[in-house]
C-alpha cells in the first residue's frame, strides 16, 4: 500500500500536484480541506464548527481533525493507498496520525514537500482570491494562513526529515514539470512500498 503526504504553503500547488499523483498511481485521494468544505455546504454540526475557524484563518483543532479523517475516510483499507493534501497540518497532528496508523497497520511510504518562494505565494494568492469561489479565500484569510502555516506547518519539515521520508520538489516551475520533478523524487519510495 503506497500512502503519501502532500504539503506546502496555501497556494504552493499541493492539491493540484496531489490528484495528479492520486491518479497516476490510483489512490485516494485525501483533502481535510474539501472534507470540511462539505461537511460546512451541508450545514452539518461539524461544519458549522469548522466554519468558525477557517473564518477567522485559523487552523481547525487537531482532535476534530483527526476525528473527520479516521472515522470517514480511512474505512476503506481495499484500496491500493492514499494521498494526503495538506494533511498533516502540525507536528502534533503527524505524531497523532502516526499513531492510529500503526492501530490500523498502516503507515506513511513517502511526504512530498512543495517549495515555493513567499513573492511567488503572493503573487498566486492574489491570483486565487479574484478567482475562488471559496469562503476561506480572501487576502487577509490567506496572509493569515500563511503565516500560521510558517509558524506550524514548517516544524514538519524537520520532523520528516529525520524519518527519512522526505522530498523537497521546488513549486516554482510550470504544473507538468513539477509533477515530473514530484515522480523522480518519490521513485525511492515506490521501491520500499
Amino acid at each position: 500500500m503506497l500512502n503519501l503526504i502532500v504539503f506546502g504553503a496555501p497556494c504552493s500547488g499541493k492539491g493540484t500536484q496531489s490528484k495528479k499523483l492520486a491518479d497516476l498511481f490510483n489512490l485516494t485521494h485525501i483533502s481535510t480541506g474539501e472534507i470540511f468544505r462539505h461537511e460546512i455546504k451541508s450545514q452539518s454540526k461539524t461544519g458549522l464548527l469548522v466554519q468558525s475557524y477557517l473564518n477567522a484563518g485559523e487552523l481547525v483543532p487537531d482532535e476534530i481533525v483527526l476525528n473527520e479523517l479516521l472515522t470517514h475516510h480511512l474505512k476503506n483499507k481495499m484500496n491500493k493507498g492514499f494521498v494526503f493534501d495538506g494533511f498533516p497540518r502540525t507536528l502534533n497532528q503527524a505524531i497523532l496520525f502516526e499513531k492510529s496508523l500503526k492501530k490500523s497497520k498502516l503507515n506513511i511510504s513517502g511526504v512530498i514537500y512543495i517549495e515555493v518562494e513567499e513573492h511567488e505565494l503572493i503573487s498566486r494568492l492574489n491570483r486565487r482570491c479574484r478567482n475562488s469561489e471559496r469562503s476561506d479565500d480572501s487576502p487577509e484569510i490567506l496572509k493569515n494562513r500563511i503565516k500560521i502555516y510558517q509558524k506550524e506547518t514548517l516544524p514538519l519539515l524537520e520532523y520528516y526529515k529525520n524519518g527519512n521520508k522526505l522530498a523537497k520538489v521546488s513549486g516554482m516551475a510550470p504544473v507538468d514539470e513539477v509533477f515530473e520533478n514530484i515522480k523522480l523524487a518519490i521513485d525511492p519510495f515506490l521501491k520500499i512500498k
